[in-house]
Formats: C-alpha cells, structure tokens, sequence
C-alpha cells in the first residue's frame, strides 16, 4: 500500500550530453568535423609571399624573375618549416615560373630583344588593332 502514496518522476537528463546525442535522418552520414589547426604567422607568411611570386611574375611579364624567384623560395622556406601546403605549392609554383621567365628573358636578351623592345612592339600592334 505505501506504493501507492509515491509521485512519478521523469528520469534525469544526464549532465553533460555527449556530442554524438545530436539526431540525424536514418541512414544520414556522419559527419565530419575538421580538427582545429591553428594558423601560425609563418604559414600566413609564406603563403603571402608565394603568392606575390607568382603575382609579381605575371604582372611584370617575366622581367623581375628575380625578385619573384626570392620571394618563391622564401615561400618555400617557410612552407616547409611550418608544415603548410599551400605555401609549399605556391613556392614551387612560383620558383618554376620565376626559372622559366629567367630563360626565356635571357634568350631574349641573347638576341637582342629588350623589355622597352617588346614594349614597343605591342604598343604598335595595339594600335593597328584599333585602327581596325
């Protein structure tokens, strides 16, 4: 008989919910939480200065390979040093464009042929362009 002076009590939520506990659809896939990496200055650094390697070659057509090629490699350096891909890749990226703009400027160079030369040139073949 003392059973049935005694009230019902809900169960008690657990304290601290386990981060699975979110609901899902059936058949759902989990899903993936990316772990946390933190930045560090030098990653930041080096992907900064691979990719004003690549940018200074383009922009300047190939001429100031060698500022492009100490930035490429700085880009390297601290790519390598902090782990970080990105930087790694633009390094490389950058240093082969940065060789390949040397080469070629320098064969242009052996036969005479100048960045004011070049200029010129696509200079006269804009304007026969738009007198078109």
């Amino acid at each position: 008989m003392a059973d049935e002076h005694q009230v019902w009590l809900p169960p008690r939520a657990p304290a601290h919910p386990p981060d699975t506990a979110l609901p899902r659809a059936p058949g759902a896939m989990p899903r993936r939480q990316r772990p946390a990496v933190p930045t560090s200055p030098g990653a930041v650094a080096g992907v900064g200065l691979g990719a004003a390697s690549v940018l200074v070659t383009l922009f300047s057509l190939g001429a100031s390979f060698a500022f492009s090629a100490v930035f490429a490699a700085g880009a390297l350096y601290l790519g390598r040093r902090t782990g970080r891909r990105a930087a790694v890749v633009l390094g490389v990226a950058g240093l082969a464009l940065a060789c390949v703009a040397g080469v070629t400027w320098m064969l242009l160079a052996a036969h005479g042929i100048t960045p004011q030369d070049l200029q010129g040139s696509l200079t006269r073949a804009l304007d026969r362009a738009r007198a078109r």
